[in-house]
């Protein structure tokens, strides 16, 4: 039974979830497989979003995604539980590793980073108008 705006409410995707999960670590129904991450692809959106300000919205979706594919890939149906439990650690986690490997582990403050992009802008400007050195 869906509820208003054609979403299917918590029950309908627990009971397609074990259904989708059941067909794919049973059978190995890589269809049921790709089923599952496209019904929980927005939870990736969610998260991504939600660490957008330090890295581009793409690669963060993109390690998320991964992150969802692995919990599928380990979940354990005998154990009980919701997928979604499992899965937000793993996406938050790759999310995290990606954006540590990614980032500089130093931050520098404020004043540095401005000087180092006024450097930056320097030396675009410098090689585009090059002068002639003159040793002394």
């Amino acid at each position: 039974m869906e509820i208003g705006g054609g979403k299917p409410n918590w029950r309908e995707k627990a009971t397609t979830t074990s259904r989708f999960m059941r067909a794919y670590q049973e059978q190995g129904d890589i269809t049921a497989r790709d089923q599952l991450i496209e019904m929980y692809l927005p939870l990736v959106e969610t998260f991504a979003h939600r660490y957008e300000r330090s890295e581009d919205y793409d690669y963060l979706f993109q390690a998320g995604s991964i992150g969802l594919i692995n919990a599928i890939d380990r979940f354990d149906l005998g154990r009980g539980g919701e997928l979604t439990a499992f899965a937000v650690p793993n996406i938050v986690g790759e999310i995290k590793r990606h954006l540590r490997d990614r980032t500089d582990s130093v931050r520098l403050p404020r004043p540095l980073q401005e000087l180092r992009a006024q450097v930056v802008r320097c030396a675009g400007r410098a090689q585009q108008q090059p002068r002639e050195c003159h040793p002394r």
